[in-house]
């Protein structure tokens, strides 16, 4: 899986669901290792009963400040703790970042 962003992009949202569960007290990272190191969002969760988390790719909520601030390609995953704190991880994510055009 491969996901596409151009440099300084703070949105769209990175968007995860788990089908056929719920993710109430659940939590949900997103985790890229880029150049300059590891960056790890803690999703939002949207639609527990649905399976439905979130997070722009911000250095913090709001922020409107980048967490894509190079270009080139990156390994990612989803850390997901379920409510009694087993972690099961999902990886082969790749983060491709573009360069903005002039």
């Amino acid at each position: 899986m491969q996901i596409e962003y151009v440099k300084n992009d703070t949105a769209p949202a990175i968007d995860i669901e788990l089908e056929d569960t719920d993710i109430s007290g659940y939590t949900i990272k997103f985790k890229v290792q880029l150049t300059a190191g590891p960056v790890s969002l803690t999703l939002s969760i949207t639609d527990a009963a649905n399976g439905k988390a979130s997070a722009f790719p911000e250095t913090s909520p709001g922020s409107g400040s980048p967490i894509f601030t190079e270009a080139g390609k990156f390994p990612a995953e989803v850390e997901v703790t379920d409510a009694l704190g087993h972690i099961f991880t999902f990886t082969g994510i790749k983060v491709k970042v573009h360069d903005e055009v002039a």
